[in-house]
């Protein structure tokens, strides 16, 4: 499938998905919301996998340590990032419209300064800006 279009489809859906979290928020404990969101993606994703083993399209089982080392740390990252945007989004004042994409943005420049930092990526000049077109945006959106 075409990256771009994945790409599109990607963002719709973690769009949607911080719908569902403002929709959840203060209507479920915070933690265990994240339980619950987690258990969940864990349910599908392993239905998704057994079904691709099942059909064949897994070809090559790939697993190394530092593989599992780097997935233990994004699902630590990630179960905390969720407990904290539900109990942040639980606030009667949060604006879903202001706090996610703050969120996105802060998230987008992370990724960008671990790439240059720890994945010896090249900051150019557009990157530079980029960053800093970002953070304006957060400013702006904060209106």
């Amino acid at each position: 499938m075409n990256i771009v279009l994945m790409s599109l489809i990607i963002g719709f859906l973690y769009g949607t998905y911080d719908l569902f979290l403002k929709l959840s928020a203060g209507k479920i404990q915070s933690n265990l919301g994240a339980v619950l969101c987690q258990t969940i993606s864990a349910l599908f994703a392993l239905v998704i996998f057994l079904y691709q083993k099942q059909t064949g399209r897994i070809f090559q089982m790939i697993v190394a340590l530092p593989g599992i080392l780097a997935i233990v740390a994004a699902g630590i990252s990630i179960g905390s990032a969720l407990i904290l945007i539900l109990t942040v989004l639980a606030n009667p004042d949060a604006k879903a419209s202001v706090i996610v994409p703050t969120i996105l943005i802060i998230r987008n420049v992370t990724v960008i300064l671990w790439g240059i930092l720890l994945l010896k990526e090249n900051l150019t000049l557009v990157k530079s800006t980029g960053i800093i077109l970002s953070l304006l945006g957060i400013y702006l959106i904060s209106f």
